[in-house]
């Protein structure tokens, strides 16, 4: 019963008190020094929602004009709760990669791909990026 009261309010927070910071993630353009997060030309901005892929649930990311922007990498990081500890939720990062000047909308679903699809959570936001290539996100209505 302590589990199921938990994962509830993780669930609960995850949806009401998502992080939506950004920040700029470095872009390395030389070809000899390559990582994970190296991308071909633009710049990189991240976005990170609250998430707890142990109830099922996980962000998906839908963006309208991928000719501005495209996303280049998704990742879940768990939460740091020690040993033994079930259904602690974390973040998802998202990293976009900017790739012309303009804006685009883009639509964040919280929801369970299995069992119908059930969906939690609908996060519409307005994704810009200036003549520089630097990105931002304003979440609509929120």
């Amino acid at each position: 019963m302590k589990k199921l009261f938990f994962l509830s309010i993780l669930v609960f927070l995850a949806m009401n008190f998502g992080c939506k910071s950004t920040k700029e993630v470095e872009i390395n353009e030389s070809k000899d020094e390559k990582t994970a997060q190296d991308f071909p030309r633009g710049k990189a901005f991240e976005v990170c929602l609250e998430s707890n892929p142990t109830t099922g649930f996980s962000w998906e990311c839908v963006i309208f004009d991928e000719s501005v922007a495209t996303l280049s990498a998704q990742k879940y990081e768990q939460f740091d709760a020690g040993k033994d500890i079930d259904g602690v939720g974390g973040i998802e990062r998202f990293v976009f990669l900017c790739k012309k000047e303009g804006e685009t909308q883009v639509v964040f679903t919280y929801r369970r791909p299995w069992k119908g699809g059930e969906t939690a959570t609908i996060r519409t936001a307005l994704l810009k990026v200036d003549s520089n290539l630097n990105g931002t996100i304003d979440f609509i209505g929120q």
